[in-house]
């Protein structure tokens, strides 16, 4: 059985398994970076939202024999039950603007690589990026519930994309609030003590993870210039920032740094293209923060 066969053959066993009151689809959904994926959403007729069960990752099981056919549907049953609605979502907020001002957050992006995406959606132009918006359902069974706000819904607000900034500038910061780490305690604390000693690791190297408490799409912090000052005042230096993906980005004082900008990029580049999965992508370049001029720039 190929990929093909194995996703309606996969839709019609769950349909077997649920009574006439659930509807089965198979799903094509384009993610970040142009990224693909396939989901299976099953949806109880009274309700109006499901989560989306991507199913991509799942052929492999099924081909090295790990799991039936059975076996995956029955458990892709049992996730979509673990997120069992007690509420219709509230399909007014795509019109009334009063309703949804308070959930609207931005993310960044790749630009060159959502050229075709942002082609249907509000954005804004930052450095090699764009800043794109969501609405973020309010609900604590719906995981990373988020609708893309599309030039649709713009119209239907009202409302300019620079609005949209104004307000998710707010929103971001208070939803997702930021948070640093040394990446020293991040990889300390999960290596054994011989292993420490074969490291030999400085618990002084000033390398740092700047993302959110979430650390998801915690790259929105290169937005936060209040963030980055405090961060370089903190430093007393200018600073370098690492891409490190959409969800996090590292930063070195420019002061403390043992490699040049060159060394760096190539460091991102390489890592970006063997390590990083393509839908968490964020960019090739590594960026400076000048303490004086609290300005972010493409570093080099």
């Amino acid at each position: 059985m190929n990929y093909y066969e194995f996703k309606d053959t996969l839709v019609s066993n769950i349909k077997e398994q649920l009574d006439a009151s659930y509807s089965v689809s198979l799903e094509t959904i384009i993610k970040n970076n142009g990224v693909s994926l396939d989901a299976i959403v099953i949806k109880h007729k009274d309700f109006n939202i499901s989560p989306s069960l991507y199913i991509n990752h799942l052929f492999g099981a099924y081909e090295n024999g790990d799991s039936s056919i059975d076996e995956i549907a029955k458990r892709l049953i049992e996730l979509n039950n673990s997120y069992q609605l007690n509420s219709n979502f509230d399909v007014s907020i795509l019109i009334d603007f009063d309703k949804a001002k308070d959930n609207i957050i931005y993310k960044l992006i790749n630009y060159e690589k959502n050229i075709k995406q942002l082609s249907n959606v509000p954005y804004i132009e930052f450095l090699d990026l764009a800043v794109v918006f969501y609405y973020k359902v309010d609900a604590s069974y719906i995981q990373d519930g988020y609708i893309m706000v599309n030039n649709d819904i713009l119209s239907k607000w009202g409302k300019t994309k620079d609005d949209l900034y104004s307000i998710a500038k707010e929103n971001t910061p208070r939803m997702y609030k930021v948070k640093v780490s040394r990446v020293f305690d991040l990889i300390f604390d999960r290596l054994t003590e011989e292993e420490r000693r074969i490291f030999e690791l400085e618990d002084d190297f000033p390398l740092f993870v700047l993302s959110n408490e979430q650390v998801y799409n915690g790259a929105n912090c290169l937005l936060d210039n209040d963030t980055l000052s405090s961060i370089s005042e903190m430093h007393d230096s200018s600073l370098y920032i690492i891409p490190s993906s959409i969800h996090e980005t590292l930063f070195i004082p420019e002061k403390d740094s043992p490699v040049d900008v060159e060394y760096m990029t190539e460091m991102v580049k390489a890592v970006n293209s063997t390590e990083l999965p393509e839908h968490e992508y964020l960019s090739d370049h590594v960026y400076f923060f000048s303490r004086e001029d609290k300005k972010l720039s493409i570093a080099g």
